[in-house]
């Protein structure tokens, strides 16, 4: 090969290698940029995985992970007796002890339940932001709602539904309206990631968690793992640019606030005359008039309805979800044969349904009609002659005796008497 012609080759190798290292010193920047990038939204929770310890809130049954606090709507009296709205209680789920069948990631997970009744409650924590930004918690969970006491499996669930919820402006009451709630969701024996996302209002937002069985059934558990938040500032603005006099300067599009779809629900109720006192509306107990229902909530009276006779079941509808009570004032007269108040959740656009039943007392019940007793035949002939015999059964004695008598004499005189 020509020496100039190896020259050349030699001299075009060093540019090609030259040109390579100036591109990576140029672009080795931006990878750095690009990595930090992706690690931009970092989980701004305290104890998020459940793994930092758990400690007693007030009570040995209120067990709750380092970094969140507990928090439950509290029934009556009267409510909790019967078993609604209960306290739950707060246990850590130890997968080393009962296995990892709960547990989404690592070793420990939360837990509250209740037992043969219902609660609405969970677990919160208080996270600082920046004003404007919107935020995101997600978390992982997983419920065993069952009558039975199989683990594997789910026997006439108790409906539990979760969500989750973000209060923008940093309170701590998770049955406060202003609590953005993700839609309720069922997870029965699988993990479900359940999220939810609003914009700050303030330097601090609340996040909770919400478990709420409508049934009274022996295992109404939850269990839950990994929690994120995570905040992202608003996107900047889209900028102008100069545009002909003929055209329009396009205006700023503001970032749009986050407005949740409203979710309301509908509870019935029906009133029915209860014939027999049994409790249970059969066929023949028609609906009742002239008893009053009224739907309340924690802040008093919601609406009342005098029923009617013909136009129950009535549904006060639009409910926002919380929770209620529903109650009966019987007409004049009438007593209950159902229980006069109830608790309901309304967590969902499902319809709840509430019977009450009524009777009144000294109500004519249908007696039964007596089984006819045959009278007894009427006597024979024979019969009747047997009793006429009997009657003079003396009268015939003394008879056949003195003929005896005679016949006796008769045979026993002489044969000269005879002749004689």
């Amino acid at each position: 090969m020509p020496y100039a012609t190896r020259t050349k080759k030699r001299l075009y190798s060093q540019v090609l290698v030259g040109t390579t290292l100036i591109v990576l010193l140029l672009i080795a920047p931006l990878a750095g940029s690009t990595a930090e990038t992706q690690q931009q939204t970092p989980n701004l929770l305290l104890n998020p995985g459940f793994e930092d310890g758990f400690s007693e809130r007030g009570a040995g049954e209120v067990v709750v992970a380092n970094g969140w606090f507990p928090w439950w709507v509290q029934g009556t009296p009267d409510q909790t007796e019967v078993g609604y709205l209960r306290r739950p209680e707060y246990k850590p789920e130890l997968g080393p002890l009962f296995g990892y069948r709960r547990i989404h990631g690592g070793e420990y997970a939360q837990k509250y339940f209740t037992t043969y009744s219902t609660h609405v409650g969970g677990f919160y924590q208080q996270v600082t932001v920046r004003p404007g930004y919107r935020v995101t918690f997600s978390i992982w969970v997983q419920v065993w709602s069952s009558s039975g006491n199989d683990p594997d499996r789910v026997k006439d669930d108790g409906d539990y539904k979760v969500s989750v919820g973000i209060d923008p402006t940093g309170d701590v009451d998770g049955s406060d309206p202003g609590v953005i709630w993700s839609p309720p969701a069922k997870a029965d024996n699988q993990w479900v990631q359940i999220q939810v996302t609003t914009v700050a209002q303030a330097s601090t937002v609340t996040v909770f968690t919400r478990g709420a069985p409508l049934y009274r059934v022996k295992h109404n558990d939850s269990y839950w793992d990994d929690a994120s938040v995570v905040a992202l500032p608003p996107p900047p603005p889209t900028p102008t640019h100069p545009t002909p006099s003929a055209t329009p300067t396009p205006t700023l599009t503001p970032w749009p606030t986050f407005t949740p779809t409203p979710v309301t629900g509908t509870v019935c109720a029906l009133v029915f005359e209860d014939h027999n006192g049994n409790g249970v509306q059969d066929p023949a107990d028609g609906r009742l008039a002239g008893a009053l229902i009224t739907l309340s909530s924690q802040g008093g009276v919601v609406a009342e309805y005098m029923t009617n006779g013909f136009d129950e079941p009535y549904c006060f509808q639009r409910l926002p979800p919380g929770q209620y009570f529903v109650s009966e004032v019987n007409p004049g007269g009438y007593r209950s044969t159902t229980h006069d108040d109830w608790a309901v959740s309304v967590v969902d656009i499902d319809r709840i349904h509430v019977t009450f039943g009524d009777y009144l007392p000294g109500e004519a019940t249908p007696t039964p009609r007596p089984t006819p007793t045959p009278l007894p035949p009427p006597p024979s002939t024979l019969s009747s002659l047997w009793e006429a015999l009997y009657s003079a059964s003396g009268v015939i004695l003394l008879l056949l005796a003195v003929m005896l008598v005679i016949m006796l004499r008769m045979m026993t005189a002489s044969p000269k008497e005879s002749k004689e």
